[in-house]
């Protein structure tokens, strides 16, 4: 500005004539996906009242707090350019009435937003957004519908190989749960917090997480584990749940379970229902009594109320039939076992010392459910229930064991990436290539991305190895004895379980494995930056010792020559007051006197310059 060029200020950035195609193509795009959709464009104004945005983005957040552009204008009114489009959208359509048309509304937008936040790369001032609401439609579908069409969008401009990553903060009784805990939990460090963060904890208790402050931290970590938002999720799904089986018991006369109860079993008609609430998950157990005349033909739960199975919060991880043939010396042979299948390969073996024979093929049929056909020998009703037991434990544990599974897949060609990327910066460190800010960047971007892998897949590899121990130790409670010509179900596990386990347990190993040898990787390069550092240092103080020598024989120099000088002048004047005193009759040769001053005089010059030099150097001294 002094030099008279202006430049763009810091944040904000030119689309010039060569980008503007691409620029074009993203629009067209936009529009092009939005309207298949059936979404209509719609404009909001740049500027809004401040007020909307604090009560639509919400007190406590980053946006509201810092990073609003608001000003007063010239009328006194309060007034901040968009931070983003929600808040503006929604004002718009409860201001025009759209809601009064008795219809799902489709919007979408797209224009410059403004947030006031340090600049960097890939991080603007003034940025372009693009915003779709879906207003009016409390489904589910509405969620998916927004997700396909960004998914949409961004493979029409041309991304491949997308994962979508779900997430969930909750129901707001949820939230309000979880700032409770929160605000539980800081209790003992509140007033050692920074001031945002004690500002957040009244004002949005969930905005405490984000904070940068290393001492906020250096408390948390103080504090040890902190409350999980999960845990707030799963009280208001479990309060559902439990309103849920409560509605069914009174419907039927029965008492309901207590709120706190976590087991409960009741007579619903012909149907024992048996409950249980489990650390992830609920297990229903329905049995009726007495043999069908074909196995399989209908599951126990056809005998609940209509829709009530169906209307249990949450999914269905795992639905076992077993069916039970009383009197049953000798199972049929495998054929005549197969049609109880579908067709498919079962496996089996004698249990309970005898006692039962128990078959499976561990497929989901076209009712949902997985199967068990156990042939009753002579099972006491102990045996039998622990056997009914231990038999759907077995299909839930491994079911729930499994879905680790796609998560270890989905990861394993990003970890492989990563153990390259890593090998050639290794690689680098070790041969000397590169430069150091540049690795060290890197490594702490693939150090992030590992973090974040562990961190998002710790729960589901930490619960897939307790279900694995919980499958084989109930299979070994129902003490197998071999069937000719059929596996057992530990064999069958063990070809096509524990494989799957393995693949889960490598993989989490594997992340911990990358987390440590980038640990290396960067204490190495640390090494080297010292060692570099090092011989800087050493480079430096050569040069300052070579720089002092010099300045020393100057210095040396400097005051011989002055020795000299003062020399030179002193005897002159020895000189001009000899020839003037021999001028008044006195009797004195000035070149004598002279010649007999000069060495006086330099002796007591040098005593003047090193007593000055001695000075000098007591002055300097700290």
């Amino acid at each position: 500005m002094a030099s008279g060029k202006f430049q763009a200020p810091r944040g904000v950035q030119d689309v010039l004539p060569q980008d503007a195609p691409y620029w074009r193509h993203l629009i067209n795009t936009i529009h092009r996906v939005a309207g298949l959709y059936g979404f209509e464009q719609m404009d909001v104004p740049m500027f809004e009242d401040t007020a909307l945005f604090v009560r639509g983005v919400g007190e406590g957040t980053d946006i509201v707090d810092k990073e609003m552009y608001s000003f007063e204008d010239k009328g006194g009114a309060e007034i901040t350019l968009r931070p983003e489009f929600t808040a503006g959208v929604m004002r718009a359509y409860l201001e025009h009435g759209l809601g009064g048309r008795g219809r799902v509304h489709r919007l979408w937008s797209l224009g410059p937003v403004f947030r006031y936040g340090r600049p960097q790369k890939g991080r603007y001032r003034q940025f372009s957004q693009i915003n779709c609401e879906l207003v009016g439609s409390p489904a589910p579908g509405a969620d998916v519908e927004m997700i396909t069409l960004f998914v949409d969008l961004y493979e029409a401009w041309g991304f491949r190989d997308l994962t979508v990553v779900l997430n969930s903060v909750g129901q707001p009784a949820s939230r309000r749960a979880y700032g409770e805990a929160l605000r539980d939990w800081l209790a003992p460090v509140r007033e050692r917090l920074s001031e945002d963060s004690r500002q957040r904890l009244v004002t949005n208790p969930l905005r405490v997480l984000d904070t940068k402050d290393e001492g906020d931290h250096a408390l948390y970590r103080e504090l040890g584990a902190m409350p999980r938002l999960l845990d707030a999720i799963d009280a208001d799904d479990r309060a559902r749940e439990q309103a849920h089986l409560a509605g069914l018991c009174q419907r039927h006369g029965v008492i309901p379970p207590a709120a706190d109860a976590t087991h409960f079993r009741c007579d619903i008609g012909a149907v024992r229902l048996k409950w249980e609430r489990h650390g992830e998950f609920s297990g229903y157990l329905c049995i009726v009594a007495g043999a069908a005349a074909r196995p399989f033909t209908e599951p126990a739960t056809a005998l609940l109320p209509a829709g009530w199975l169906a209307g249990i919060p949450g999914p269905t991880v795992a639905a076992v039939h077993v069916d039970f043939l009383p009197g049953a010396a000798e199972p049929p042979d495998l054929a005549g076992l197969a049609q109880h299948f579908a067709g498919h390969t079962v496996a089996g073996s004698r249990i309970a010392d005898g006692a039962a024979s128990v078959f499976t093929d561990f497929r989901i049929h076209d009712d949902g459910f997985s199967r068990f056909l156990v042939f009753d020998r002579q099972l006491t009703q102990g045996q039998a229930g622990r056997t009914l037991q231990r038999l759907t434990e077995v299909e839930a544990y491994r079911t729930l064991a499994l879905l680790a599974l796609p998560i270890a897949r989905r990861q394993t060609p990003r970890m492989l990436a990563i153990e390259r990327e890593l090998a050639t910066l290794t690689d680098g460190i070790a041969l000397g290539g590169g430069e150091d800010e540049t690795l060290l960047h890197e490594l702490t971007r693939l150090a992030a991305e590992i973090e974040s892998g562990i961190a998002a897949s710790l729960f589901r590899f930490g619960a897939c190895k307790a279900y694995d121990e919980l499958v084989m130790r109930r299979i070994a409670e129902l003490r197998e004895a071999r069937l000719p010509g059929v596996q057992t179900i530990e064999e069958f596990m063990s070809r096509r379980f524990t494989p799957a386990v393995a693949t889960c347990n490598t993989a989490s190993q594997r992340l911990v494995d990358l987390s440590e040898r980038v640990a290396r990787a960067s204490s190495l390069l640390s090494t080297r930056v010292d060692i570099a550092r090092e011989r800087q240092n050493q480079a430096l103080l050569s040069s300052m010792n070579r720089r002092a020598k010099l300045q020393l024989r100057l210095q040396q120099t400097v005051e011989g020559l002055s020795v000299a000088a003062i020399v030179y002048y002193l005897a002159g004047l020895v000189g001009y007051v000899t020839k003037s005193l021999k001028a008044g009759g006195l009797k004195l040769e000035p070149d004598l006197m002279v010649g007999i001053a000069v060495p006086v005089l330099a002796a007591l010059a040098v005593l003047a310059v090193r007593r000055a030099r001695k000075h000098a150097a007591e002055d300097s001294a700290p």
